[in-house]
């Protein structure tokens, strides 16, 4: 499998000095260009706390693996070659999958997109990998990266900028809209969210019967009790189009946000500059629909619905930018991650990952003996 024995699938504090050595003499071998890049894949991300994650505006990229060739870009000759990307291949649909403390999750959450290996959706998309788990490996990242299916360009954002457990998908929205701008749509899942099929091709489907809609979700009741009835939209599997939300555009970085003077609302609308550019990874992008979600999510109690959950945040700015708006056009099952079988889509949250493996016949690594 992917990851080995379990011993080797265990975060350590860090690599191994022979790991380290070993690879430092393999770097001897190839051109000066790339020979930083084993040696930083054994590291770790250094882990912001959320008051200090809550002022990054911009997330870098960590590695990414070009079409066709497959040859893996790091370090300095990242922005260069994302700018040059020719548009095809940045133009059409891009999966965004943001995981934060998952292991297993991952490889499952590829082998089951491997299933819908031919439709238009996987084979002409590409892929986005955000993880704010700063316990794990580069090195184990950047192999899971290379798992998913998708024959676009394949990115890795692996970062230990996390605003919290509710909020964090949407700071990592926002701060990672230099790389997602360009494409012509975005679809959202987290690893655990698993895409058998039909699931893949049913929201290539969609997003052609609504041209025009910014966003794509499932509304949601979840949050119903007693008189408060407060709009939600889920948000472990939802899409949208960058070129139909407000202030996704070349500009200068927001405004930090000083968390003493949490006053950011879904409505507000920050003052941003903007100016000529292109949209590659060296470019400054701010998307001011995902900026204001983020805020609007990670420093908001309302009365009569408490603090505000990142379902809530999603229709709150939705409503306050009026951007429109289609359900999928696909049922899926509702029962939180307890469900033991995908719904007849395909769509399938579960937290049981070893019932996932059973599935989709893959085995999960066996712990090592001792």
């Amino acid at each position: 499998g992917m990851l080995g024995t379990y011993r080797n699938f265990r975060p350590r504090a860090r690599g191994s000095a022979h790991a380290i050595s070993r690879l430092q003499q393999q770097q001897q071998r190839r051109p000066f260009c790339q020979r930083q890049e084993g040696v930083a894949m054994l590291r770790r991300p250094r882990a912001l706390s959320p008051s200090e994650s809550i002022n990054v505006t911009r997330l870098p990229l960590t590695a990414m693996i070009l079409p066709r060739s497959g040859r893996l870009v790091t370090g300095a000759d990242m922005a260069a070659t994302f700018a040059d990307l020719p548009l095809e291949e940045t133009t059409s649909l891009v999966w965004f999958v943001h995981g934060h403390r998952h292991r297993f999750e991952w490889e499952m959450h590829a082998a089951a997109l491997e299933e819908s290996a031919s439709t238009d959706v996987i084979a002409r998309g590409a892929a986005l990998v955000v993880s704010t788990d700063a316990t794990a490996e580069t090195a184990f990242m950047l192999r899971v990266l290379r798992q998913y299916p998708q024959r676009g360009v394949r990115m890795l954002v692996h970062t230990g900028v996390n605003t919290g457990h509710r909020c964090g998908l949407l700071h990592s929205l926002s701060a990672t809209a230099h790389l997602w701008a360009r494409f012509g749509a975005v679809v959202f899942t987290h690893p655990d969210v698993y895409l058998r099929a039909p699931a893949p091709a049913k929201i290539g489907q969609s997003l052609l019967d609504h041209p025009d809609a910014a966003f794509l979700g499932h509304s949601s009741t979840m949050f119903y009790y007693k008189k408060r009835r407060p709009q939600a939209f889920l948000s472990d599997l939802f899409a949208f189009r960058p070129r139909l939300l407000p202030g996704t555009r070349i500009a200068m970085e927001p405004p930090r946000l000083d968390p003493r003077r949490a006053g950011a609302r879904a409505g507000s609308r920050a003052e941003t500059t903007s100016r000529s550019g292109g949209s590659g990874e060296g470019a400054s992008v701010n998307s001011l629909y995902w900026w204001n979600a983020s805020r609007s999510c990670s420093f908001s109690m309302d009365l009569g619905r408490g603090m505000l959950k990142p379902e809530m945040a999603l229709a709150d700015v939705r409503q306050a930018f009026n951007v429109s708006v289609a359900e999928w056009a696909f049922e899926r099952n509702s029962r939180g991650h307890r469900l033991r079988e995908p719904s007849p889509s395909g769509v399938w949250h579960a937290h049981n990952v070893s019932l996932v493996a059973a599935a989709l016949g893959r085995r999960l690594p066996q712990p090592a003996r001792t």
